[in-house]
């Protein structure tokens, strides 16, 4: 796999990709991320274990590229998945959205077949994008609304939830 900081054609092995042809999940991947997005490396390693090839699309969030502005009209943010020409937006949203059209092509299924392990994990899912990812990021850019009174604290009781399953 290759990574660069601009254009990057993903290519995997050809034997990963092969059972993805001629079903619902044709059509070309490309994905608009920034590199030290926590959401878009979320989308990148679900793509991976899946198996699936992409264009790999670097956007500076100071200059926002025309194709993630028409993309993503609502909240102009990455990550978007482009398949087929036809945008999906918000990192959970796209995980969903890869696992149910390749699902029993290639790699394995991002989330339990069972109904209920799938709804846990969505749940978990949701909490740490809430709860943890977003107050981390908000910690690290100093606009934690406790910085300096409890921030840490904080993040540190959401963790211990998520591990400890409560």
């Amino acid at each position: 796999m290759v990574i660069a900081s601009d254009r990057t054609h993903i290519q995997l092995d050809p034997r990963q990709t092969a059972a993805v042809g001629g079903g619902v999940g044709d059509g070309e991947l490309r994905l608009l991320g920034k590199s030290s997005s926590p959401w878009v490396f979320r989308v990148r390693v679900a793509l991976g274990l899946r198996g699936l090839s992409y264009e790999y699309i670097e956007e500076d969030l100071a200059n926002k590229s025309d194709l993630l502005l028409r993309s993503n009209p609502v909240h102009k943010k990455v990550p978007v998945l482009i398949h087929g020409g036809r945008p999906v937006c918000e990192s959970l949203v796209i995980l969903q959205y890869v696992d149910e059209i390749w699902w029993g092509t290639t790699g394995p299924a991002l989330l339990p077949s069972d109904p209920y392990d799938r709804a846990t994990a969505r749940f978990w899912a949701a909490y740490v994008n809430d709860k943890v990812s977003r107050k981390c990021i908000d910690f690290r850019a100093f606009e934690f609304p406790d910085f300096g009174y409890g921030a840490e604290k904080t993040i540190k009781n959401h963790l211990f939830v998520v591990f400890s399953g409560v």
